[in-house]
């Protein structure tokens, strides 16, 4: 699995796609849930602008595993390219919620807003702790984000992944 990896690691830097896809198939052979091989084929396909394979191959890494943000994403940066707004701001809500803590992510969805010319309005500063507990530490503070903002109508997934992440 190793050796096909880095094989197909070495023929993408190359941008031998082909070659690439072929040491990933190999991996995927030996190992089917490898979420690297499957998260780089989709990386093959969209550096030949073949987004629609690109997303399908996308879309497979997050049911891998959908708690890592990074298909969530490059899915999302392929469909700014591509225009899609909409889609690419749902990816990269997903990708938050999946790992709130990671900075790339937060600063891809100020990038999208940026693009889009919309305001997100969120403080995040850490932990939202319990109002009526007392405070361990004065300076943390309270985490507000109101997802009504970005997204339209909430997907019930997410605002049920956010209430954990405030019940801490």
């Amino acid at each position: 699995v190793e050796q096909a990896m880095l094989a197909g690691e070495a023929a993408f830097s190359r941008r031998d796609f082909a070659e690439a896809r072929k040491n990933y198939a190999r991996v995927l052979e030996l190992e089917p849930k490898n979420y690297a091989a499957v998260l780089f084929t989709g990386n093959t396909y969209h550096k030949q602008n073949e987004y629609a394979k690109a997303g399908e191959w996308y879309e497979r890494a997050i049911r891998l595993d959908p708690n890592v943000e990074t298909a969530y994403r490059y899915y999302a940066e392929m469909l700014v390219k591509e225009g899609e707004m909409s889609k690419a701001r749902t990816m990269f809500i997903h990708a938050a919620v999946a790992e709130p803590y990671n900075r790339i992510v937060w600063r891809d969805l100020m990038a999208w807003a940026g693009l889009n010319r919309t305001e997100l309005n969120f403080k995040y500063a850490g932990l939202m702790s319990d109002p009526k507990a007392p405070r361990r530490d004065e300076s943390m503070l309270d985490v507000n984000v109101d997802l009504t903002k970005l997204v339209p109508q909430r997907p019930k997934d997410l605002s049920d992944a956010w209430q954990a992440y405030h019940s801490i």
